[in-house]
């Protein structure tokens, strides 16, 4: 069995592609399209050491690279990381005002600096998880039988 977002799955049934669980964020992002000069703005709702789940009003084809600065808070001041990534899979998102995008991203570099910022977050996530006594459920994990 796999224990997914707080539900049993028959692992039969279920086959998590994920190489690294993911944490839910709400953090703001600008990102720029490889071929064009202008930055764009979103929003991260999820992030782990491979990947992002982006919500965006702009409409952008799987397979696009994109160049993406993430802001996170550092204290009582900010952040960032800044990687390039790969639009791996995109849907529409109707929750947003004039309904948007959601995708999701590979990425493709990242500058060592840069690694080490995102898992110091990712690391400052998973302690405040596991500080609430919750279980954590930003991905699945193997339950024995």
């Amino acid at each position: 069995m796999v224990v997914y977002e707080g539900t049993m799955k028959n692992q039969s049934h279920f086959t998590e592609r994920r190489k690294s669980p993911r944490f839910p964020v709400s953090l703001p992002i600008e990102y720029w399209e490889m071929n064009q000069s202008g930055c764009l703005g979103g929003l991260a709702g999820n992030i782990s050491e491979t990947g992002l789940l982006i919500f965006a009003t702009q409409k952008i084809s799987v397979g696009t690279r994109l160049r993406i600065t993430v802001l996170f808070p550092d204290g009582y001041g900010l952040d960032k990381f800044e990687v390039l990534a790969s639009v791996v899979w995109q849907n529409r998102y109707d929750e947003m005002e004039g309904n948007g995008y959601k995708y999701g991203v590979q990425f493709i570099h990242i500058s060592e600096k840069d690694r080490m910022k995102l898992d110091h977050f990712i690391c400052a996530q998973l302690s405040a998880h596991l500080s609430m006594n919750e279980p954590f459920q930003g991905s699945s994990s193997t339950v024995p039988s």
